[in-house]
């Protein structure tokens, strides 16, 4: 990574190094590999691409690619099983009568009467 930016006068290459190996010590290699390659690329929002991080950007950006990778690792959850209907069918008599009454030619009451709910008027 620190041969993709300009070298800054001043600041020991060597030391900066240290300050961040030292602020991820904890963190898996795949998530500072991650990060370099985002600091790289310059997908990292807000950095400027004319300067290396600091400790504290890296740091920031390597935990947010660590979570990545445990987000990665986690269960899956599985897919519902497409052989197992959702709900059971609903009669072809039934669809029609909602559809004779979504559309009206048919009321409420008798929609209602169709399909059982409501005892038909004498």
């Amino acid at each position: 990574m620190f041969n993709s930016f300009p070298q800054q006068p001043g600041i020991s290459a060597d030391l900066q190094l240290r300050s961040y190996l030292d602020c991820v010590d904890d963190q898996s290699g795949a998530a500072v590999e991650a990060a370099c390659r985002r600091y790289r690329m310059g997908d990292v929002p807000g950095h400027d691409p004319r300067f290396l991080p600091s400790s504290a950007q890296f740091t920031a950006e390597v935990r947010k690619q660590q979570a990545m990778v445990v987000a990665k690792k986690a269960e899956k959850i599985e897919a519902p099983r497409n052989d197992v209907p959702a709900s059971p069918p609903v009669a072809k008599w039934k669809l029609q009568a909602w559809l004779d009454f979504l559309s009206g030619v048919t009321s409420w009451d008798e929609f209602q009467t169709k399909i059982g709910r409501k005892q038909a008027a004498e």
